[in-house]
């Protein structure tokens, strides 16, 4: 039988999983991260021994107070540093029905990985940064082996709480927030929740005690309501990323269909029948359905997006868990030219609000058939130069000094994209929901809807159920817009 380090032990645990708990904290720990709290537990040569029958006696002795949800943890430390006697040990525990949990950074040897993971009920990991050289500096080691342990946990049902230490002036950003998301995108279908731990000193005479240098020692504590703001920006994020996620399906299109769209594309039109030929071998034509998530914010920009049919609104995300919408990209336009280019990541997310088709570039295309195109790069300069100035118009939508002035600019600029001119009216025949509406104004949904109500007593326009408006008095809409004399 294996034996284990034990550090200590709590008997009716409260945050260390689910319900009432017995945590094992496990001695040893590779990491040296600059804020623990109990660098105690880094050494292995410390501890006292356990073996599996030992921990099957202690969990049978609190087994009345678990209820339905409770269980057992091992935490550390770190108990991956352990692997073969936390996997006898689960394996044991789950034949005896206990209900288990492992907190752990996903630091450990990798042949282990799938066995524990076999017999783990929830997981805690803690994600300790977002990047391999932000790892370094704060744990002395890369990211290597948290995301070989986040790709086992992919393929087991798995319960996953994800916990992050925020320390002020290292992550307490939105851009890190994005990051972060972008970093446990792999497993999110398994996370339940993200818990963001603000930073604290409580553990730092424990140094003193060791003759440890303290690193965060000029670092104030973290605020804990600044941390709960991020917490819920995170976990909103998640869930809509979650439900939005789906896997792009590949179609059988018509060569001349993809043809048609070759040539009406604004960045590819005008090819020669050879270069069409070349470049079309490396597209791959996808439908998208609403609600689908094309890419999001950090994403690397290795592959350009032709958008063939329907629409893809690009759009930020706000700590308070509005969206932002910034453009909204239709039929031969084209996104992300410039990021390709310059070879940077995405700042915005991209999803779509109409189904459609969107062609995708890969890098390796771009670089061999398209960079050496004058054509091509001065269309991408010219989309460059209106996104630019698409941008100016949204910030004077959002400052306007009236409800009017940005409900009628936004009727307006709307046109272009959805209207049809019919007699003397203009029909919007919207993909658009009316939350999505306002955000592109800073507006809520109820103040939009009021408005256009009015608007509708007053003759400017009528509506016909949620997805069609007819502009009546197109003259009375640019005079109530008339801080915006360029949507004329």
């Amino acid at each position: 039988m294996t034996m284990g380090k034990l550090h200590s032990i709590q008997s009716m645990g409260l945050v260390d999983g689910p319900g009432v708990r017995t945590v094992f904290f496990l001695q040893g720990c590779p990491l040296r991260c600059a804020y623990c709290h109990n660098p105690d537990t880094r050494a292995f040569c410390n501890g006292t021994d356990i073996d599996v029958d030992e921990v099957l006696r202690i969990a049978s002795r609190y087994k009345s107070y678990y209820g339905l949800n409770g269980g057992i943890t091992f935490s550390g430390g770190e108990p991956l540093s352990q692997p073969r006697f936390v996997l006898e040990a689960f394996k044991a525990l789950k034949e005896r029905g206990f209900n288990t949990c492992l907190d752990t950074s996903g630091y450990g040897p990798k042949k282990y990985f799938d066995e524990i993971l076999k017999y783990t009920d929830t997981l805690l990991l803690d994600i300790k940064s977002f990047s391999f050289d932000d790892y370094k500096s704060l744990t002395d080691f890369g990211d290597e082996s948290v995301k070989e342990f986040m790709n086992s946990v992919k393929k087991f049902n798995i319960n996953v709480i994800i916990r992050h230490v925020m320390v002020p002036g290292f992550t307490d950003d939105k851009r890190s927030m994005d990051r972060f998301v972008r970093y446990i995108f792999p497993i999110i279908d398994k996370i339940d929740r993200v818990e963001i731990l603000p930073f604290h000193k409580m553990g730092e005479d424990k140094y003193e005690e060791l003759n440890i240098d303290y690193k965060l020692k000029e670092v104030p504590e973290m605020n804990k309501k600044y941390a709960q703001v991020f917490e819920n920006y995170v976990n909103y994020r998640i869930k809509k990323l979650r439900q939005k996620r789906a896997d792009n399906m590949r179609m059988a299109i018509d060569e001349n269909q993809k043809d048609k769209w070759i040539e009406q594309s604004y960045l590819l039109k005008g090819l020669t029948e050879e270069e069409r030929s070349r470049v079309k071998s490396g597209i791959e034509f996808c439908e998208m359905k609403r609600g689908e998530l094309i890419f999001q914010s950090l994403d690397n920009a290795d592959r350009l997006y032709m958008v063939c049919s329907g629409k893809i609104k690009i759009y930020e995300n706000t700590l308070e868990g509005k969206e932002q919408i910034l453009y909204i990209y239709s039929e031969g336009e084209f996104i992300g030219g410039l990021n390709v280019l310059k070879e940077t990541e995405y700042l915005y997310n991209g999803e779509c609000i109409e189904p459609g088709v969107i062609g995708i570039i890969s890098k390796d295309v771009f670089d061999n058939f398209l960079v050496n195109n004058p054509h091509v790069l001065l269309r991408i300069l010219k989309m460059a130069f209106e996104r630019i100035r698409l941008a100016e118009d949204l910030i004077k939508r959002l400052t306007a000094s009236t409800t009017d002035e940005k409900v009628a600019s936004l009727l307006l600029k709307l046109i272009p994209e959805f209207g049809t001119v019919k007699g003397s009216k203009i029909v919007l025949d919207l993909s658009m929901t009316r939350e999505e509406m306002g955000s592109l104004v800073g507006l809520t949904r109820e103040t939009l809807v009021r408005k256009l109500s009015e608007y509708r007593n007053l003759g400017i326009i009528e509506a016909s159920g949620t997805k069609r408006i007819v502009i009546n008095d197109i003259e009375k809409l640019r005079e109530k817009a008339q801080a915006f004399p360029d949507d004329k």
